[in-house]
């Protein structure tokens, strides 16, 4: 595959800058059409046991441990409340948890959708004005060498979303797999797509520093 496709409405001024501008926008994951794109957070309902309960509040207490910490922090005490959190109220805990990632994820992530092909009718239905816009073809090897994207690959469509298991967020092996996990996978019911996607992402994103030349 030498070209991608982004499908644009000629009468938005925004989508009009990728010619008149040669710039391309990161969105937000909020901004998105599928509202589970980029939402598979860690699940903490697949910590079944008290162990395993236990052994997430052993990790999160090793990896908080350099971070700053309020007056009365102690240990003992951040352990008790997690193991709580995750034992009784752990259907709060993960809308919470949720909720911020959510948040996190909709200022940092900045997402350049395209499709792998040019000629897709339901695109130009969705994304191009019903068949009145304008599709644009970008040669790949542009972006890939483009050391502002950290990454880019297919989507891979599923018929079931994955889960994340929360002790993998301690594993360095696994954050790699998890953050693809998370930002390249969606449901199979947008297949139809054929979503070839580049990554980025930034804390400091504001709408003007979301338009790349």
């Amino acid at each position: 595959m030498k070209t991608i496709y982004k499908y644009r409405d000629w009468q938005l001024p925004l989508h009009r800058r990728i010619l008149t501008h040669q710039e391309v926008y990161l969105a937000s994951p909020s901004t998105l059409n599928d509202p589970t794109d980029c939402r598979i957070s860690p699940d903490y309902s697949l910590l079944t046991t008290k162990e395993a309960i236990d052994e997430y509040a052993k990790k999160s207490l090793a990896f908080i441990e350099k971070m700053p910490k309020p007056a009365d922090f102690t240990f003992e005490k951040y352990h008790k409340k997690i193991v709580d959190s995750l034992t009784y109220y752990q259907e709060k805990t993960q809308k919470d948890h949720d909720k911020q990632h959510s948040e996190m994820q909709d200022k940092w992530y900045g997402i350049f959708s395209t499709s792998k092909k040019w000629n897709i009718l339901l695109l130009w239905a969705n994304y191009a004005n019903r068949h009145t816009g304008f599709c644009v073809g970008f040669k790949l090897d542009k972006f890939r060498n483009d050391s502002r994207f950290g990454k880019a690959g297919s989507i891979n469509y599923l018929s079931k979303l994955p889960r994340i298991n929360p002790l993998t967020m301690f594993d360095e092996n696994k954050l790699m797999e998890n953050s693809f996990i998370e930002t390249f996978t969606k449901s199979k019911t947008w297949r139809f797509e054929n979503e070839f996607r580049l990554f980025r992402t930034s804390d400091a994103y504001t709408p003007e520093n979301r338009k790349f030349k």
